[in-house]
């Protein structure tokens, strides 16, 4: 794995807590007691993870992946060169 892949994925975690940390904070400032405004951040974390995920296996089960279009480009014009 590179070493900015890595670097990423930190920054990538970092921005998910701190955003789960002002979702928090937000449903604090509005007047959501503790307990709710913990709930109500995590339901809506979660509920983008899975949307995430899901648009991610819809890609994936359709063949629209990067790698996999990158691939198909590569072969039809190294066939287009034969």
């Amino acid at each position: 794995m590179r070493t900015d892949s890595r670097l990423n994925i930190l920054i990538f975690g970092c921005i998910v807590l701190l955003g789960g940390g002002v979702l928090y904070g937000g449903l604090r400032l509005v007047g959501i007691s503790d307990i709710s405004a913990q709930t109500g951040a995590s339901v809506l974390l979660l509920l983008g993870f899975v949307v995430w995920t899901a648009g991610y296996l819809g890609r994936v089960l359709s063949g629209r992946m990067s790698l996999h279009q990158q691939q198909q480009v590569y072969e039809t014009a190294r066939l287009k060169q034969q």
